[in-house]
């Protein structure tokens, strides 16, 4: 399944400062998605069509679904899209610690669109976006190999993109990036492509 045909967030400014699956001294579990950092007010940008399920800086209502997710809390200003695209019913994307959310539950967004501004809310120690993708997440059902549905969003691409990435940073950071990585044009990475953070 493919689903996004951009990043939520230009890079450059932002860079990826932590990537999905990073053990840091920080969480108790390996990190569930893509930190962006970015200078405050950045736009953040619908990765695809979709429609918005989610959108407040208040916690998740008790008995919802997210709410009932272990570690998801400290999300700060949050907007959670379903992908409008038919393959991924399934599937959702979250975008946290927004300092300025411009969308409401219910509306339809293209991608490109500005749904959101880079901030520090919540759980954070600095500006950045904390980009998630789930399966089955709206269901409550959580596949093996996932963490609690959470995927790694970067598998979930419909063309190759270049990604600065520096996995030093933590959460958020102003430290300028190394060097560009490959994303790979597929949905899986398949037999014969390298681990791209082997070396962070």
């Amino acid at each position: 399944m493919t689903v996004f045909d951009r990043w939520p967030v230009a890079m450059p400014p932002g860079w990826v400062s932590q990537p999905y699956g990073a053990k840091n001294t920080w969480e108790k579990q390996p990190h569930q998605g893509e930190d962006i950092a970015a200078p405050a007010g950045t736009p953040i940008v619908a990765p695809c069509d979709g429609f918005i399920v989610w959108a407040s800086f208040g916690t998740f209502p008790p008995g919802n679904t997210w709410e009932m997710i272990p570690y998801n809390s400290g999300s700060g200003g949050c907007t959670i899209l379903q992908p409008s695209d038919p393959s991924a019913t399934a599937f959702q994307t979250s975008f946290s610690h927004q300092s300025e959310i411009l969308v409401s539950p219910g509306q339809f967004v293209k991608s490109g669109q500005i749904i959101g501004r880079v901030g520090s809310t919540g759980n954070s120690t600095g500006p950045h976006l904390h980009w998630e993708a789930f399966i089955d997440y709206a269901e409550g059902v959580y596949p093996a190999g996932t963490f609690y549905g959470r995927v790694d969003p970067k598998k979930y691409f419909k063309t190759a993109t270049i990604v600065p990435v520096m996995n030093t940073g933590g959460k958020g950071s102003t430290t300028a990036p190394e060097r560009p990585l490959l994303i790979p044009d597929t949905a899986e990475y398949g037999p014969g492509i390298p681990d791209l953070f082997a070396d962070e």
